[in-house]
């Protein structure tokens, strides 16, 4: 009798974890193709079932209000939980979560944090936004050393507004590295990705730069592009 409450308890077992795993494939995919009201219900109960990617892309849906009312408060909750997991795109929303206030208390302190784990595992958004926080001393002391190694680290995954802060900062934001040449590549670059006020901002470096400047920074800018940011010294 024993033995056959161990074997109908293991198959409710297995059948409980495919029917998991086929949720979150099922929430990752219609997610993907922004089939919003599938993605919901099947994103809704992988997140239940603990899974951490799932619980991410849910609340993805909750703050964005695809397939679902908008509802912060849920947004924030199931971001916590995909981060308890270690989703490094949940460590950084969390982060900004506490960052801005947002369906939580604003806490730089916890902002740093989860900004800086979510950093350290190579997530470009969190490494720039990490970046932020040391440039204008949110919860810390103004370090721009610290806040160049983050934005040169996530402007090298082509991340347009690191791109963008990293060139002003060679624009003269930090005077012991200013470049205007190696400023104008990385304006370059974040125009290419479509930061909106990069473009301005190349226009009034340029008009205090030489011709040849210029094309050297073109060049270094295609160099870097096409090198997949591997040359852009």
């Amino acid at each position: 009798m024993r033995l056959i409450r161990i074997v109908t308890l293991t198959m409710i077992l297995t059948i409980h974890s495919s029917i998991s795993w086929g949720s979150a494939d099922e929430c990752r995919n219609h997610a993907s193709s922004e089939n919003w009201n599938a993605a919901y219900e099947h994103c809704s109960r992988a997140a239940a079932s603990g899974n951490g990617d799932s619980q991410f892309i849910l609340a993805e849906l909750y703050r964005n209000g695809d397939g679902t009312a908008r509802n912060v408060r849920n947004a924030f909750k199931w971001t916590e939980r995909s981060a308890e997991q270690g989703i490094p795109e949940a460590l950084g929303n969390l982060g900004l979560y506490y960052k801005n206030g947002v369906g939580v208390g604003r806490n730089y302190e916890k902002a740093e944090h989860y900004l800086r784990l979510a950093a350290e595992e190579g997530f470009p958004r969190a490494q720039s936004n990490l970046a932020v926080m040391y440039a204008e001393g949110l919860g810390v002391t103004v370090d721009l050393d610290e806040a160049y190694k983050w934005w040169e680290k996530s402007a090298k995954q082509g991340n347009p507004p690191a791109q963008f802060n990293l060139a002003l900062l060679y624009a003269g934001k930090d005077t012991r590295i200013a470049d205007l040449e190696t400023a104008h590549m990385w304006f370059l670059l974040s125009v290419g990705g479509g930061h909106s006020d990069a473009e301005r901002a190349l226009s009034q470096i340029g008009q205090h730069m030489t011709e040849r400047q210029v094309e050297n920074s073109i060049q270094r800018a295609q160099a870097c592009n096409n090198s997949d940011y591997e040359q852009c010294d």
